[in-house]
């Protein structure tokens, strides 16, 4: 499969706003955000999975994506999609940010 990065994908500046950038990409979101370079600026939305918990070798926990996504003019906003572990706690769920 081939991979590519959001600044390599031109299309994204001819779709129409407001703009949601969806991402799974089972614990990589981090490396996907940090590579998007300036395109992350043409989203006002951004919906991903995260985990409080890790799930994934590597993968970047929920606490770290809010900060990555505060130094990239985005703002948590609210979860989504909730899974809870067999006892009870929070485990993973879709997290949409907003930009500021």
């Amino acid at each position: 499969m081939p991979v590519s990065t959001l600044e390599e994908e031109s299309y994204i500046t001819s779709l129409p706003e407001p703009r949601l950038l969806k991402l799974d990409v089972q614990g990589y979101e981090a490396q996907v955000l940090r590579g998007g370079g300036k395109t992350l600026a043409l989203f006002q939305w951004i919906l991903l999975e995260t985990s409080t918990k890790p799930m994934y070798l590597g993968e970047t926990l929920f606490e770290d994506l809010v900060a990555l996504l505060k130094s990239q003019g985005f703002a948590f906003n609210t979860p989504v999609h909730i899974h809870l572990s067999e006892t009870g706690a929070i485990g993973q769920f879709d997290a949409i940010f907003v930009k500021c």
